[in-house]
């Protein structure tokens, strides 16, 4: 009974949305902060390889960041808005074309303000390629480490199947098809005493 009786550490719907929020924004700020370090080192190099020394180059270079380079962690987030419904960010198949999607709409945009911008060294291509470059792995590396926190047994609703008979069994097979499963399936419940503490199906029958 003690698997029945374990304290859950369920959270709503509502709060996996609000981690999976906060995880990917401190993913894309992170980004943001390597794209902005190596558009820098990307810069620091050219003037090295003119001639410069580094330390010459380190005093002459300065670097002017855009103010809309600081909006880009928001717009990521909006470019991964389609995967924040919790059923679809416990899924691998569905995280991973979220954020293979993602990083393409935001290049395509890029290329059109590039396009019909009449500044072209206000847009940043380095920068903005490796933001997001490094916010789809970072992503991908957080919402893994989300998958495997919400499809382990203490973050799921714990379900029993009343009645250890056909119906009840089938219902167990369906539920061991589903991928990722939406809860976690302690076994039957039956007031059959023969049935009782036995396993069906991969699933073990309990008291009434």
């Amino acid at each position: 009974m003690a698997d029945i009786y374990r304290p859950s550490l369920r959270l709503r719907p509502s709060e996996q949305r609000f981690i999976l929020l906060l995880g990917d924004f401190i993913a894309s700020v992170s980004a943001m902060g390597g794209a902005i370090y190596f558009w820098y080192q990307y810069s620091l190099n050219k003037l090295i390889q003119s001639g410069l020394t580094e330390a010459r180059a380190e005093r002459l270079l300065t670097i002017e960041v855009p103010l809309w380079f600081y909006l880009l962690p928001l717009v990521w987030l909006l470019l991964m808005v389609e995967s924040y419904e919790t059923h679809t960010a416990s899924s691998w198949k569905k995280t991973l074309r979220s954020i293979a999607v993602a990083p393409i709409v935001g290049l395509l945009a890029y290329s059109l303000l590039f396009t019909i911008n009449l500044d072209p060294n206000s847009l940043p291509r380095i920068a903005v390629g490796a933001f997001l470059v490094l916010a789809s792995l970072l992503t991908l590396i957080w919402r893994g480490i989300y998958i495997r926190l919400y499809t382990s047994s203490g973050f799921m609703r714990r379900v029993l199947i009343v009645g250890a008979g056909k119906a009840g069994y089938s219902l167990a097979d369906i539920y061991r098809k589903l991928n990722p499963p939406p809860f976690n399936l302690i076994g039957y419940i039956d007031d059959d005493p023969r049935k009782q503490g036995k396993s069906f199906h991969g699933f073990r029958v309990w008291g009434q």
